[in-house]
């Protein structure tokens, strides 16, 4: 229709791109003119490519007209038949709708955006290759649902545009109404939470640096079915308000990107009902909804919206019309497009989700795409690529695949490790024969995909179950059928000795006759099953070798919440047992836990002698040989305790040598030059053996080294001060708290009479404690602080001690669970306050009072706990500042109160010492996660950084260079944990590549004498620092000075520090963080409180008055020494990486990113094994013998479950075996084997006085005995004898 609202005599626009207009006088320019009028130039020149005007002045008529209208369809049949001869009408849309979830049944999903890098091993070409199988099915392109914008979409789209597919994105429900003030709580205006949404896309692969849409992009969903939710089709004035304030809001964030090039279309993907609250709707589907829409463009004032955009001309010019329907295709003309065309002349229309289940596939598909190629349908997006178990109900009647048994690969899915399942066809349930895959290959025109190149199925990863040797019989291989026996066999507790017999038993099960000595025992040819194999294999033919000491332990290739399930059916059916009475040592995480549960559970419980039954508890255990689980323990370690053994296991890894004969003893690789590390700076004048830098960093698990200030949870927790035995109320705050866990390690936290807890995430846990301290009636309070922003988190980690006559602040870098505490390098400021005395005199310290408020800002800004409580405490000797993030957008007078600007204004205040020109600056940042980090930010974030109070004297001109420091993929393979350490770090390829030159390894640097250092440096960093540096002498690489540090939550993000918005009027914050800055102007003032003890520290009088600064790595304030013409006071302070940074990442050993080539993550770990093996949630740990209840004296747990199973032997050896290693474990020696056999001969009746009798032996020294041990000779020491 023309402007003027003339109607074209023929519109041939769908399929030529033209219109035939009869217009009433004048010549053919003057009717290009007045169609035209008012246009702009785009679409004037639009109109005159499209418009073919027939002109005629009265009174001639219209003959002439109707003789080129003659001549026109001529042509247009010539036309119509070469476009017929050349192969089709149009390019028809041939689209797959993709969400599919990794899970087989129903549950959640931590995200559901699967375009991200995230879900990588399903759609890339070097996983299971989604993306390409469209291809191969004549796929022109894929539609999504999920939307993270966090995330970098640039891979996807890379890859499904080498495929040839267009991509079809939606935006996510979350802003919409999900999120906290999401679109319903304004009014359905969804302008700013759309914007912001979709600026973050484009930042994020929708844009190439130029500014140009990605070639992939031609259509981009607004919102899916909005008719349903926002809030219904009854209101379509709310929900077309939604739709045009969030594509005013996509505009402005294309604006504001300098977006340019092909420009994707727009769509709102209605359902197919009837909105009868819509005028027009002719009681058709979606017809209704899209006429609404289309007055809501052309008029959004009536509708209670005034846009920042043409909108109608974005309509006409930029707008596609979709929906969703199951219906099958002989519907959609009288029900729809026969209406449509009528009304919507020069308007696309396209099915977003296509898929009539109730009707046969490949002929419903062929007659569909038949009628897009003649009528204005652009195509289809057939609905769904993959069943969607987690769903369930009328929704697995969609998906071309299923889920196959077999598992091709793990995928860390958004913190979670998921299974990656081949791919196996759907049968189509109205068609006998065929599947959904091969009819809609054939309606799309594709070559289609064989079976066996979907599931290639591998006896070494199927399942062992029913599922899984039904897959390895398909094969007919009978070495795949040995290899899966083996499995079999090895679940059983076996291990197969005689490999001939082997394939006979394979040749058999995969389906040969074959004559076998042994056939007495095999199950009936014709009859072969599962169920048979695993019933003749339990009759224990000789050509197996059977352990006595197999153990039903969790298996570590099933999942946390499977192994979990079976803990707590193990649990429920041990009535003898309290599982919340395991050892300590046993509940470091789940698989531990189910170790020693499960094992004993099969030795009391089960009687029936069938593992692979009874000791499966649906895949999350196994019955394994003891080598599966069995410590390797050489002659050498074999009688040390258990906690030192593993001592000196991290000790060799570290290059660090460990005496044996007495386990506190540590022997640098280099004790000589150690020394001279320690004297590095003896020339100089030393600083004061009074000052502490009140920074702390955790005791690591195995610390082999004196570990100096290192502290522990007990440190923090149950080491009281001044007195107090008990806190009478504790805070709490972290993102993840395991508070079970966290009380066994520090029980005064079950008795404190108050308790508040804020936290991120761990809830559930939390409300566990909650409970029991309610049965003793304590109070506890719980609290999950609001998260007004999207992508906002709660991150900060503080704990409040509150006693009668002071207070403990300690803020942290470390979640309160087991493997960020004892496994990775974390860090802490700890300090005591008295309470405030009134008293004459009272010095008012301004630094002191802005500590104090920025704590109580913070909590009135997440709430959980008055701060009021506070001001009873005198803060004074506060030694650091405090720099808090809370969500939010500060302007004008509060710009400086949070965030990164805040920091800003910090320094600007304090940020002084150095007043030599020669040496070289530099500014570290280091993580544990980066964020996308664009050019703007950084450069906001530098002049943070880069700020301080002497900035007019000419050493602070120079501009500091900048260096981010992260472990290597080398150093995540060989830390503490192994592979698994990597679930807490996260960096992407596309940041470590977009800053090249900035990045340097984690810890000190290589060939450092620092053995605090060197064995700090495998621990993966979780703690998060910022520091300016200055080295004495320009090029000077090796000493260096810290003009300030900082530590806490916050890392390199802009969620956590803010982004400057409006032209820098405007901050933007997003999480909740808490760190400290440390300041050698402020430490210079203070020294420990001796009198007080604990963490207290007191000001120092008539301090000096030049200036400080902190050298690094320095242990002690004998070695804080600089030469004494810079006249300034060198305080020591321990720093866990090289100041200057150690050297950049080795080419073939690149800085750690979650998603590079699969190759590069090649090796094993210290646990023997390789990437993706173990999921994160798997913390670290193996089978562990000292976990597993077994019969065997030299492995099972040192518990009462373990002690009591070995004396129902009757066995005096295998006592004497079991009370030899308490012995040790003790740290304790024998001194007399006849003491010892005597006592295995009569034990004690339990476990408990066990221990209690052997500190009475008299034949036993050292530990707990109270007596020293003689001196050892130079011969062998005493050996126990053990029973293997």
């Amino acid at each position: 229709m023309a402007r003027d609202g003339t109607r074209p005599l023929v519109s041939f626009e769908m399929w030529f791109g033209f219109d035939v207009y009869v217009l009433p006088g004048g010549d053919l320019a003057t009717g290009v003119r007045e169609l035209t009028s008012g246009s702009s130039a785009f679409e004037a020149r639009s109109a005159r490519r499209r418009t073919l005007v027939c002109s005629h002045p009265r009174p001639l008529g219209a003959w002439l007209c109707k003789a080129m209208l003659g001549w026109l369809l001529l042509m247009v049949c010539t036309r119509i038949s070469q476009m017929a001869e050349a192969g089709g009408m149009k390019e028809v849309l041939k689209g797959i709708s993709y969400g599919p979830a990794p899970l087989k049944a129903a549950g959640r999903l931590p995200n559901d955006d699967f375009m991200a890098d995230s879900a990588k091993a399903q759609w890339s070409t070097s996983g299971r290759g989604d993306l390409a199988i469209m291809k191969k099915l004549g796929a022109n392109a894929v539609r999504l649902y999920g939307n993270d914008p966090r995330e970098d979409h640039k891979p996807f789209l890379d890859e499904a545009h080498s495929q040839g597919l267009q991509v079809i994105p939606g935006m996510s429900d979350y802003p919409y109404t999900q999120m906290p003030k999401n679109c319903i709580t304004t009014e359905y205006n969804c302008y700013s939470q759309i914007k912001e949404q979709y600026k973050s896309n484009l930042e994020n692969g929708f844009l190439d640096k130029a500014g140009s849409y990605h070639p992939a992009l031609k259509t981009i969903i607004v919102i899916n079915e909005p008719d349903l939710k926002i809030p219904g089709e009854s209101q379509p004035k709310k929900f077309s308000r939604a739709i045009i304030s969030a594509i005013d809001g996509m505009l402005d964030a294309e604006k504001e990107a300098g977006a340019s090039g092909n420009f994707p279309n727009f769509t709102a993907t209605f359902s197919f009902g009837v909105c009868t609250a819509c005028p027009g709707s002719k009681s058709k589907p979606s017809l209704g909804q899209m006429l609404e829409l289309r007055r809501a463009m052309e008029k959004p004032e009536d509708y209670g919206y005034t846009p920042k955009n043409d909108l109608a001309k974005l309509y006409r010019s930029r707008f596609t019309n979709s929906f969703n329907t199951n219906n099958p295709a002989t519907d959609m003309k009288p029900l729809f497009l026969d209406d449509y065309e009528a009304l919507f002349a020069t308007t696309p229309v396209f099915i977003g989700e296509y898929h009539a289940p109730h009707v046969p596939v490949g002929q419903d598909l062929q007659k569909i795409l038949s009628i897009a190629e003649s009528s204005s349908l652009a195509g289809i997006s057939f609905f769904e690529y993959q069943v969607r178990y987690d769903k369930g109900g009328s929704e697995m009647e969609f998906g071309m695949f299923g889920l196959g048994v077999q598992k091709i690969a793990s995928m860390d899915f958004f913190g979670t490790s998921f299974p990656v399942w081949c791919l196996t066809e759907v049968a189509d349930k109205k068609s006998s024969g065929v599947t959904v895959v091969d009819e809609l290959a054939k309606a799309f025109g594709g070559p289609g995909i064989k079976a066996n190149e979907l599931c290639v199925i591998d006896p070494q990863k199927v399942p062992i179950s029913e599922d899984g040797y039904e897959a390895v019989l398909s094969l007919k291989d009978v070495e795949k059928m040995a290899t899966f026996v083996s499995r079999v066999v090895e679940h059983m507790g076996g291990s197969v000795t005689d490999k001939s017999q082997l394939q006979s038993f394979a040749k058999r099960y995969t389906g040969s006759t074959v004559v076998v000595e042994t056939a007495r025992f095999l199950a009936a040819a014709g009859n072969l099953s599962f169920a048979s194999m695993a019933s003749d294999l339990g009759q224990h033919p000789s050509w197996i070798s059977w352990d006595a000491m197999a153990a039903c332990v969790a298996d570590r290739a099933s999942d946390e919440g499977s192994v979990g399930q079976a803990i707590s059916y193990a649990c429920g059916k041990l009535h003898s047992f309290n599982c919340s009475e395991l050892p300590d040592s046993c509940t470091q995480d789940v698989w531990l836990k189910a170790d020693y549960v499960l094992s004993l559970f099969y030795l009391r419980q089960v009687t029936s002698g069938t593992p692979l039954q009874d000791c499966s508890f649906n895949g999350a255990a196994m019955f394994a040989p003891a080598s599966t689980y069995r410590a390797i323990v050489d002659a050498r370690t074999r009688n040390e305790p258990e906690s030192k053994r593993r001592r000196t296991e991290v000790a060799s890894a570290s290059g660090i040598s460990v005496s044996t004969a007495n386990a506190t003893d540590v022997v640098p690789v280099d004790e000589k030059a150690e020394r001279a590390e320690s004297n590095r700076f003896a020339d100089g004048r030393s600083g004061d053996e009074r000052f502490h830098s009140a920074l702390y960093f955790n005791k690591l698990m195995d610390c082999v080294c004196t570990c100096g200030d290192d502290l522990t949870l007990q440190d923090i927790f149950e080491n009281h001060p001044m007195g107090n035995d008990l806190a009478t109320h504790v805070v709490l705050v972290n993102f993840m708290i395991d508070l079970p866990w966290l009380c066994q390690q520090c029980p005064s936290l079950l008795r404190t009479p108050r308790m508040s807890l804020l936290y991120g995430d761990g809830g559930d846990t939390c409300k566990q404690v909650e409970r029991e301290r309610a049965r003793m009636g304590l109070s506890t309070s719980l609290h999950s602080p609001p998260l007004p922003l999207q992508w906002g988190t709660h991150h900060s980690k503080i704990v409040l001690l509150l006693y009668k006559n002071c207070l403990r602040v300690c803020i942290r870098t470390f979640n309160d669970i087991y493997a960020d505490i004892h496994e990775k390098s974390n860090a802490m400021y700890i300090q005591d306050f008295p309470e405030l005395q009134q008293q004459n005199g009272f010095d008012k310290d301004d630094f002191g009072d802005d500590f104090r408020n920025q704590i109580v800002k913070y909590f009135q800004a997440c709430g959980g706990f008055e701060p009021v409580e506070l001001h009873a405490y005198d803060f004074s000797t506060a030694a650091v500042a405090i720099v808090c993030s809370t969500p939010g957008y500060y302007a004008s007078g509060k710009l400086h109160e949070c965030g990164h600007l805040r920091l800003r204004k910090l320094l600007g205040q304090h940020a002084r010492g150095w007043q030599h020109p020669a040496g070289t600056h530099g500014i570290v940042c280091q993580a544990s996660s980066f964020g996308t980090l664009s050019k703007s930010w950084i450069d906001e974030f530098y002049a943070t950084l880069s700020t301080t109070c002497d900035a007019t004297h000419a050493a602070f001109l120079k501009k500091p260079l900048l260096t981010f420091v992260a472990p290597t993929v080398g150093q995540v393979r060989d830390s503490i944990e192994g592979w698994v350490s990597s679930a807490s770090l996260f960096i992407k390829r596309a940041t470590v590549s977009a800053w090249p030159t900035v990045w340097r390894r984690w810890g000190p640097k290589v060939g450092s004498r620092d053995s605090r250092s060197t064995h700090r440096a495998v621990a993966m960093p979780h703690l998060k620092t910022l520091c300016r540096y200055v080295t004495l002498n320009e090029g000077d690489d090796e000493d260096a000075l810290l003009l300030w540090l900082y530590v806490g939550s916050h890392n390199m993000s802009k969620s956590a520090w803010g982004e400057i918005q409006k032209g820098g009027s405007q901050l933007c914050v997003r999480s909740y963080e808490m760190g400290v800055v440390y300041f050698p102007s402020r430490l210079a003032t203070l020294e420990r409180d001796m009198s007080r003890g604990g963490f207290f520290l007191q000001k120092v009088h008539n301090a000096a008055k030049h200036g400080a600064v902190f050298v690094p790595s320095a242990m002690h304030p004998r070695q804080a020494i600089i030469p004494q013409s810079l006249q300034l006071r060198a305080l020591p302070m321990v720093f866990p990486i090289a100041i200057p940074p150690a050297s950049s990442p080795a080419a073939d050993d690149p800085t750690w990113s979650r998603d590079l080539p699969k190759e590069w993550y090649a090796g094993l770990d210290r646990f023997g094994t390789r990437f993706g093996e173990r999921g994160p949630e798997f913390y670290g740990h193996r089978a562990d013998s000292r976990c597993v209840i077994t019969k065997d004296a030299a492995t099972t747990a040192l518990s009462e479950e373990g002690y009591q199973t070995v004396i129902s032997s009757n066995s005096t050896a295998q006592v004497s075996t079991f009370i030899g290693r308490e012995i040790l474990n003790q740290n304790m020696e024998v001194t007399n084997q006849a003491g010892l056999a005597a006592l295995a001969a009569h034990p004690p009746a339990n476990f408990q006085k066990l221990e209690e009798e052997l500190s009475q032996e008299p034949w036993v020294c050292g530990g707990s005995s109270g007596r020293n041990c003689p001196a050892k000779s130079s011969s062998a020491p005493l050996e126990i004898d053990t029973v293997l």
